[in-house]
């Protein structure tokens, strides 16, 4: 748990000094705000990894005493701790999409794609000591079957990361054609992602496998994990570069 809480601490020192300053504005004072901003995201980025057993309201209910009782050890009042904890919790951390793993940040990006039938991107960050932390895209409108837009988490929360890899779910049926589904898989548009931001890409059709792109100088076929029954339907289909990049004959 130590650990935990001080690898987000720069998280939680932004939304105490956001709260800080938005407690300054209305007349309060700066330590009260950030003491309950502070302590607040500090419990909820407890709560978001180890609390899945909870539900929103029970989750907001303590960040809002978080809050409380963080203020009055500052000398505030309670209840205005306790609207910034509610405050910080449904407005930051259930909004955002940050998870603590890599099996619990595909699993919702999965989820959002069964449900939708649009692309979700995560996108996977490391800090300094090589920790990870994994942002599963909230929804654009732009989504759609064959791609999605990603929506990157504020600049606040990744001063201090470096973005290193990304993936992407899709449905297994796509466009059709003459009348049929086509299946989606990995495509150029992939590795043009890979090689521009130096990151590795992946690209997963639920029901089908998954296609990983690597940032190579030139363009080449991705590392290809499937089920049984595609291995030939993939191996007869090729992606094909876009006239554009092949060499002229």
């Amino acid at each position: 748990m130590t650990n935990v809480l001080i690898n987000l601490s720069p998280r939680s020192v932004a939304h105490g000094v956001f709260q800080s300053d938005l407690r300054l504005t209305h007349g309060g004072k700066f330590e009260h705000g950030f003491l309950s901003g502070f302590v607040s995201s500090l419990g909820g980025s407890a709560m978001i990894k180890y609390g899945a057993n909870m539900d929103i309201g029970s989750k907001v209910a303590l960040s809002a005493a978080l809050g409380g009782t963080a203020e009055v050890l500052g000398g505030g009042k309670f209840a205005n701790g306790a609207v910034t904890g509610a405050y910080v919790m449904m407005f930051n951390h259930l909004m955002h999409e940050w998870h603590p793993t890599r099996t619990g940040a595909a699993k919702n990006a999965a989820e959002k794609t069964t449900t939708t039938g649009n692309e979700t991107s995560v996108l996977v960050y490391k800090d300094d000591s090589g920790n990870e932390y994994y942002w599963v895209s909230p929804h654009d409108s732009r989504n759609s079957s064959t791609s999605s837009y990603w929506v990157e988490p504020p600049p606040t929360e990744t001063s201090n990361l470096i973005l290193v890899e990304e993936f992407h779910y899709s449905v297994k049926d796509g466009p059709l054609d003459n009348g049929k589904p086509t299946i989606i898989k990995g495509s150029f548009q992939d590795w043009q992602t890979a090689r521009q931001l130096n990151i590795r890409v992946t690209h997963t059709t639920i029901g089908v496998g998954s296609w990983t792109f690597e940032p190579t100088l030139f363009f080449r076929q991705p590392t290809a994990v499937l089920y049984r029954e595609y291995l030939h339907w993939n191996k007869v289909r090729p992606i094909e570069p876009p006239e554009w990049y092949k060499p002229k004959q």
